[in-house]
């Protein structure tokens, strides 16, 4: 942390389902001197995708919504209808980035970037899109699906998508590249995409349901963990891979088989978690720095050590310990 300017960190460990090691490190608030706690709550950015894609798989394991039915059947998505290919939009697609739609809208409105299916595309729009079918499906806000679905199940009482007023008393500030404190974004809609909020002992609560499939059903639990597309193939007769599957991305090495990860960049805070179902082991953490992921490969290899393909997938320079900048 001190070689890469990282004032705060929040990690968890966990090993046969259960949390065996967590620990704050730093300042949550570098105008303040404020230490980073247990009950410190960090923005995670796109950790959130995962959290609201396990609701969805939680209503389809129920029937609640069709993974496989066109989204456009429950509701026609207005900043999207011009173009007919929108009608081939599943929520299996949005899940898996292979919609097509761009990750965000430009100047001349949404659009689709590949056709649906046929490629991967990673989409923050796509999520939007899913999030506001399951509000008409479900009738209740996303915020409150979440809730319902994930948050109070696994005990994630300090995680939320909306602006928690019992925030305000524990949480970090992000800082740029020169360490300099920004304005901390307090989310009033919800954005399912990045605008997650939680602690590393609530995230790492929500790996261990998710490594035991609660609340899914066997058929759904098996497709989340399935690549619907593979984005890196190493080489030889069973080569590493980098793919995704339904809410998570995934990769696969020799020796330690398949894990899901995904990680979190909303510029000034960084995130990344993986988990190993059949070892029941996982890793999560938090960081209020420009330069959180720039720790990543030794804090994950430090921690549960292991082969890791997605680090040669999403790329940030990497500090050592003793290299200062």
């Amino acid at each position: 942390m001190e070689d890469a300017k990282v004032p705060g960190l929040s990690i968890a460990v966990v090993r046969g389902n259960r949390i065996v090691w967590s620990r704050p490190f730093g300042i949550r608030n570098v105008a303040t001197g404020a230490p980073v706690d247990d009950r410190t709550v960090f923005e995670a950015a796109s950790l959130g995708k995962p959290v609201f894609a396990y609701a969805v798989l939680r209503l389809a394991s129920r029937g609640t919504i069709d993974l496989d039915r066109a989204l456009f059947s429950y509701w026609a998505y207005p900043d999207i209808a011009g173009d007919p290919r929108v009608a081939q939009i599943t929520a299996a697609m949005v899940l898996s980035h292979t919609s097509g739609m761009e990750n965000w809208r430009g100047d001349d409105g949404l659009n689709l970037i590949a056709d649906p299916g046929t490629s991967f595309s990673y989409s923050g729009e796509a999520y939007l899109f899913l999030q506001r079918v399951v509000e008409r499906i479900t009738g209740r806000g996303v915020a409150e699906v979440v809730r319902n679905e994930v948050l109070r199940p696994y005990g994630m009482t300090s995680s939320f998508f909306l602006w928690s007023r019992a925030a305000e008393a524990d949480y970090a500030v992000g800082t740029d590249g020169a360490g300099n404190p920004v304005e901390k974004y307090k989310p009033s809609i919800a954005n399912v995409a990045g605008g997650f909020h939680t602690t590393a002992g609530d995230y790492a609560r929500f790996l261990i349901a998710v490594m035991q499939g609660r609340g899914l059903s066997d058929a759904v639990r098996k497709r989340m963990m399935k690549p619907a597309v593979k984005l890196s193939v190493g080489e030889g007769k069973d080569p590493d891979w980098v793919g995704w599957g339904l809410g998570f991305a995934l990769q696969y090495s020799r020796g330690e088989g398949i894990a899901l990860w995904h990680w979190g960049d909303n510029d000034i805070f960084k995130a990344y978690m993986v988990a190993f179902p059949e070892e029941k082991t996982a890793v999560v953490y938090l960081a209020n720095s420009v330069n959180g992921l720039s720790i990543r490969n030794e804090i994950i290899t430090d921690t549960i050590g292991g082969t890791h393909p997605a680090f040669s997938w999403v790329r940030y320079p990497q500090i050592r310990k003793g290299s200062r900048r």
